[in-house]
């Protein structure tokens, strides 16, 4: 028999039996919902983090691909930037001539002989370009190049040096190629050369088909007798020279090609001058020609108003004259044009050239024409009136005392905001009434002077475009301008976006880029272009 200690022993360290199945459903299924619960957030987790690893994967394969698309140019740069620093060093570092014949060849030796000074190095581009220019020189002389000038390697390291010989009395300088030039130098630096060495004889054969003597001779050459003797005597210079294994591309050859490019550019003037004549011969014949094209005219005239309209302008009316006749029952030869305003008479010809040949312009005072009443019968008015004085106002005036006739003004944008332009139109009221409509084009009207009309301007200032101008236009009623303007439209739409003229029914609608720069509407207009235009844009780049 067990005591009761170790019963209660036993019965503390027995394990507790087994819940019956079912007898805690609320455990059971908040343990379920906790454990979906951990398995959903682990698969989010796992979402996010591969969502991030593949963020991060493209990410490093954008900039591999912008790195690779890049590592070209980086090269290019930096192979520039390595050639300029080589240059520069080859540019700062000295050649050292160490006989006093180069120093002299190369100009670069002072009065007292010291022996050493420093020749500015030269690139290999222009060694090139001498050494193309020695060999041309060679070809043209029929002397085939030495094997020391074919096969010279191009040596940085090598001095351009020319070896001294004395010639009867006299100092001559030899180079590579035999050639023999003066110890006196020209007036630009450069060398003489007076003739070629012969090494079999041992002797200088000199030019004697210039015509004119060497300027090497003993009676012009005293100072080059004192240097020879003083060479010689130094031992700085031996006859005949030897043989020079050097680089053909020399300071001579440069000096040469100087003195070749001086040669042609006073070629090419002289023959300039020779074709043109004398600027003198060019302001006299110029003076002649204008004073046998001045005009005399029978009213005031203003020099800075003489110019005469550009086709093209004539040309971006031609449309709307065209459909003005047919709505008038003519055909466009027949149309009757009145220019008041005299120039020198191209206005007939280039509109006769578009298809209108009945064009009244007239050398008169056309105040003095109104005032007497004789005003030319006419269909249509159109006219590039004189910018100064009171002539914009005043062709404003007679055009909307003509009542329903059209009318066509080429003025400056910054008419419509002058104070005289509402009032001279007049207050137009009524069913059939209508007012102006402007036309402006897509690139700024070229104006020209006419030969002899402005006479202290140069040939380059004949053609002068000094302000923003467009169309001013006035058709008639209402119903005549809106049928045009739908024909206009119909006909335009066939041309290039670029070559079409703007119909702008108000000063509202004028393109920002032709309002007057004192307009207000001027930066918001071009504000809310530029939102338009950017919205385009944003459009054809989804559509792409």
């Amino acid at each position: 028999m067990v005591s009761g200690d170790s019963a209660r022993k036993g019965k503390r360290h027995r394990a507790p039996a087994p819940a019956p199945a079912g007898a805690f459903p609320e455990v059971a299924a908040a343990g379920a919902a906790s454990n979906d619960a951990e398995v959903n957030s682990s698969s989010r987790k796992n979402k996010k983090k591969r969502k991030r690893e593949q963020r991060q994967a493209l990410e490093d394969e954008g900039e591999r691909q912008v790195d690779a698309a890049a590592e070209p140019q980086r090269a290019a740069v930096d192979a520039k930037r390595s050639k300029k620093k080589r240059r520069e060093q080859q540019q700062h570092q000295p050649l050292i001539c160490t006989s006093k014949v180069a120093e002299y060849s190369a100009g670069t030796s002072d009065d007292k002989g010291t022996a050493g000074t420093p020749v500015k190095r030269e690139t290999k581009s222009k060694k090139k370009k001498r050494r193309d220019k020695g060999s041309l020189r060679h070809d043209q002389d029929h002397v085939p190049p030495s094997a020391d000038e074919e096969t010279s390697p191009d040596n940085d390291n090598e001095s351009p040096v020319l070896e001294g010989i004395v010639h009867d009395g006299a100092m001559y300088l030899v180079d590579a190629r035999r050639r023999v030039f003066s110890a006196q130098r020209d007036e630009q630096g450069g060398l003489v050369e007076v003739g070629t060495f012969d090494d079999k004889g041992g002797k200088v054969i000199m030019i004697e088909e210039e015509g004119s003597p060497p300027s090497d001779s003993p009676a012009n050459n005293n100072a080059s007798l004192a240097g020879a003797a003083a060479a010689a005597e130094a031992g700085l210079i031996s006859s005949p020279p030897s043989a020079l294994h050097r680089d053909p591309a020399t300071k001579t050859d440069a000096t040469e090609a100087g003195n070749g490019k001086a040669k042609k550019k006073k070629k090419r003037k002289k023959k300039k001058g020779t074709a043109a004549g004398s600027s003198e011969d060019v302001a006299a014949s110029v003076g002649a020609e204008a004073e046998s094209v001045v005009v005399e005219y029978p009213f005031e005239v203003e020099e800075c108003d003489h110019c005469e309209t550009s086709e093209r302008a004539y040309s971006d009316i031609s449309p709307l004259l065209s459909a003005l006749a047919a709505e008038l029952g003519k055909p466009p030869e027949d149309l009757v044009i009145y220019d008041p305003y005299y120039c020198q008479g191209s206005t007939v010809g280039r509109l006769a050239s578009l298809g209108f040949p009945r064009v009244h312009n007239r050398k008169e005072d056309f105040y003095e024409v109104v005032k007497n009443g004789n005003i030319p019968q006419h269909d249509v008015v159109v006219t590039n009136p004189p910018f100064s004085g009171e002539h914009m106002p005043k062709i404003l005036k007679f055009c909307a005392r003509q009542g329903a006739k059209p009318w066509f003004l080429l003025l400056p944008n910054y008419v419509y905001l002058k104070d005289y332009y509402e009032p001279s139109l007049g207050r137009r009221s009524g069913q059939g009434a209508t007012r102006p409509f402007y036309l402006t084009p897509p690139k700024r009207y070229m104006y020209y002077s006419p030969q002899g009309s402005r006479l202290k301007v140069k040939s380059s200032e004949r053609k002068t475009s000094p302000f923003n101008t467009f169309w001013y236009i006035h058709l008639g009623d209402c119903a005549v301008t809106s049928k045009i303007l739908q024909s206009y439209d119909a006909a335009s739409r066939k041309l290039d976006i670029n070559a079409r003229c703007c119909v702008a029914r108000t000063t509202q609608q004028i393109p920002y880029k032709m309002m007057d720069s004192n307009d207000p509407r001027r930066k918001k207009a071009r504000d809310r272009q530029r939102s338009i235009d950017r919205i385009r844009k944003k459009k054809n780049e989804w559509i792409v």
